[in-house]
């Protein structure tokens, strides 16, 4: 009975030895579930790049602090990429941004590179400002211990079960959670501007022009356009005046018909850069006069005047809106009036190809 006792004891020893450690694993274990994790190291990255002449870096984030109400820091989760290129008359810029809260890829246009930049800040700090309002409030810290007051005899009412709230500190208020009241209260930027994805232009331009086959000999004029581009397409409605030139009899220098014309044409054109060249397709109308030189019973006389072609101008800036353009166009007449005598000899009519070229000064409202 002696030995079986002695085994009895060191069974229950044993067991209470392995209650102790399993219930000392648990309180450990329960420890470490309650340690939070420490939080993730916040970082704000933006990178930009774009072509020589944009804003750098620098100036892009001097944008973004402007539109926040704290400049971005250290506590900000943001990574952003932002890439400009060039095409044509504008510029795409290509927006990556990623926040705890959001991941936006877009496209924004521009037809300078201030304003692109301008509309990436506030993408940029619409993304800030959506993070920061959703961003999770930190715990409030745990409060130390109260001092047990003295012991004044009262020891059974401080243990009294009825009440809970002399053994255990106040529970500490839960952390409020993001909702509508909270994003309301973050300050929004306001929404991005409209890019400019189409530019408008337009002005007057004065030209001297010349030509072979539609006045006498090598004709010259003076000519008054304006002109109206849209993106890449351009209108224009221009004024033609032909200067008089003799057209003479075989036999004489100082007789025959004094050929003018007076003509409006209408050019559609394609331009795809600002200052690049514009081609264009044109049709135009005019009244030809000619007024009899040197002959007996000399009069004047008039016929209509057609001719449709296609052209090109090449424009080289001055200045912030003025820009020197030179062109040429071939033409292939349709009303051909004919100048003759009473006897039926032809003084001139207009060949059925004719060419000209101009030179002049383009200036605009931008």
């Amino acid at each position: 009975m002696t030995g079986r006792r002695g085994l009895a004891r060191v069974a229950l020893v044993v067991a209470l030895a392995a209650a102790a450690t399993a219930m000392a694993a648990t309180m450990a274990g329960r420890t470490a579930a309650a340690e939070p994790a420490p939080p993730a190291v916040a970082s704000a990255s933006v990178r930009w790049r774009a072509p020589a002449g944009c804003p750098d870096e620098a100036a892009l984030r001097a944008r973004l602090d402007a539109r926040l109400p704290r400049p971005l820091g250290a506590g900000d989760t943001l990574d952003a990429t932002i890439t400009v290129a060039r095409t044509g008359r504008r510029l795409r810029a290509r927006v990556v941004v990623w926040t705890p809260v959001a991941d936006v890829d877009r496209e924004l246009v521009a037809g300078r590179c201030d304003e692109l930049a301008d509309a990436v800040a506030v993408v940029l700090a619409r993304a800030v400002a959506e993070a920061r309002a959703l961003a999770p409030v930190a715990p409030l810290a745990p409060t130390s211990p109260v001092a047990a007051p003295p012991d004044d005899g009262n020891v059974m009412a401080s243990m009294d079960p009825r009440r809970p709230a002399d053994l255990e500190p106040p529970p500490s208020p839960a952390p409020p959670r993001p909702g509508r009241a909270g994003r309301r209260a973050s300050p929004r930027p306001p929404p991005p501007p409209t890019a400019s994805r189409v530019r408008t232009d337009g002005g007057l331009r004065p030209a001297l022009v010349s030509g072979a086959g539609i006045t006498p000999k090598v004709g010259a004029g003076l000519e008054l356009g304006l002109w109206l581009v849209r993106d890449t397409l351009a209108l224009e409605v221009v004024g033609t005046r032909w200067l008089e030139r003799l057209a003479g009899l075989p036999a004489s220098q100082r007789f025959g018909a004094a050929v003018g014309l007076d003509a409006l044409a209408v050019r559609a054109c394609w331009q795809p850069d600002r200052y690049g060249p514009r081609v264009c397709a044109l049709g135009e109308v005019g009244t030809m006069t000619g007024r009899g030189v040197g002959l007996f019973d000399a009069r004047v006389g008039e016929g209509p005047y057609s001719a449709a072609g296609l052209g090109v101008l090449l424009r080289a800036r001055l200045g912030e809106h003025v820009a020197l353009v030179g062109g040429f166009d071939m033409l292939r007449a349709i009303d051909r009036p004919r100048f003759v005598l009473d006897r039926g000899t032809v003084l001139f009519q207009p060949d059925p190809l004719a060419g000209r070229v101009r030179l002049g000064v383009e200036v605009g409202w931008r």
